[in-house]
């Protein structure tokens, strides 16, 4: 905001997007400005809304629909912020698909009088006949952090100011974002963006010689 062409937001933002396979996504927002303002990370899903968690620095938010012309669908976004946040709830964007408004609701992860905001967050895209992923919150108080069971495996996700060094679950790295993937207790994929170290359970992962993105696939 404002949705005007003067004055000019001066803002930077900044989003990065993780697909792990058919089931999660997980995103990475970070805002900066250079005056307090409120921040915001948002979101839309179509159907009914369900604020699940709210309070803090956390948040989960679910949507659930079931139409005619389309199979049953869930879309269930779990956050963790770097400062509280609200979740402030709107709805009222006209959809000509459905010919309603109440076709789509929002909502924002809001920090007031804030100068940067990061949120991390793991979207579960699974159909409700799946079951839901499991996502906790490890310790990690100088940034921010996430653990994500599919049943098959777990991912760690790591975010940060590009400066602090992350830890948690036995994960490490010097970068902005980091995600390991374990299977069976072993490593099977791990992703770095803009770090120059990456390590799990003691083994080193990733380097580079100056800040780089990198990826381990599976296998």
């Amino acid at each position: 905001t404002p949705l005007v062409p003067s004055p000019a937001v001066e803002a930077q933002v900044r989003r990065s997007l993780l697909l792990a396979g058919p089931r999660a996504l997980y995103v990475a927002d970070e805002i900066v400005r250079g005056a307090p303002a409120t921040l915001a990370s948002l979101w839309h899903g179509r159907g009914t809304r369900t604020v699940v968690q709210e309070g803090g620095r956390d948040a989960e938010i679910s949507w659930s629909r079931s139409r005619a012309a389309a199979a049953a669908t869930r879309l269930r976004v779990v956050a963790t912020a770097s400062r509280p946040i609200t979740v402030a709830r709107a709805s009222g964007f006209y959809s000509e698909v459905y010919g309603a408004e109440e076709a789509l609701d929002y909502v924002r992860l809001e920090a007031s009088t804030a100068t940067s905001l990061r949120v991390l967050a793991a979207v579960d895209l699974g159909s409700p006949s799946d079951a839901p992923l499991v996502v906790s919150r490890p310790s990690c108080p100088a940034h921010e952090c996430l653990a994500v069971d599919d049943g098959l495996g777990e991912d760690v996700l790591l975010l940060g100011d590009g400066a602090t060094s992350l830890a948690a679950s036995g994960v490490a790295a010097e970068g902005r974002f980091a995600r390991v993937r374990r299977e069976g207790g072993a490593v099977h994929a791990a992703q770095l963006e803009e770090g120059t170290r990456l390590e799990a359970d003691g083994a080193l992962l990733l380097t580079a010689a100056r800040p780089s993105t990198l990826s381990l696939s599976p296998g």
